[in-house]
């Protein structure tokens, strides 16, 4: 297990042992904590804008399924997540800034900045995940 999935549960984990501490308070008070807003909506915490913004993706894994993350094109203020497998055999893509666009190290095939094919093999687009950005934090939503 990487240093990051084991941050990732121990965080999930105290998570979930504070959410009975807060159904159970006797005054009902909004909670205010963005993460925990984020995740109750089933949005998570992947990295910072800062760290976007440095590196023009974020590549992470939630649960079993790899994503990457960048800026959307059409709204330099948004972001796109897409699942890193590659609907040909399944390998992972990677981002690249120089051709901004994502690349399948295994057959060649590249994906649009949208996530659509635009070089096969593949003939169809990488699996689109909902992302935001809230209190400058990327989130993405597995669904």
């Amino acid at each position: 297990m990487d240093r990051r999935t084991f941050v990732v549960l121990a965080g999930l984990g105290a998570l979930v042992s504070s959410l009975e501490a807060i159904a159970n308070a006797r005054t009902p008070s909004p909670v205010t904590d963005p993460t925990l807003v984020a995740q109750a909506a089933g949005f998570q915490t992947v990295g910072t804008v800062s760290q976007l913004n440095s590196a023009h993706v974020i590549q992470t894994r939630i649960g079993r399924t790899s994503v990457a993350v960048i800026r959307n094109p059409s709204n330099p203020n948004g972001v796109l997540a897409f699942n890193r497998r590659c609907p040909h055999e399944g390998c992972q893509v990677d981002w690249s800034n120089n051709q901004s666009q994502f690349v399948c190290p295994c057959h060649s095939a590249e994906f649009s900045a949208t996530g659509q094919a635009v070089r096969g093999p593949a003939r169809s687009p990488l699996t689109h995940y909902p992302a935001r950005i809230q209190g400058g934090q990327v989130q993405v939503q597995i669904i």
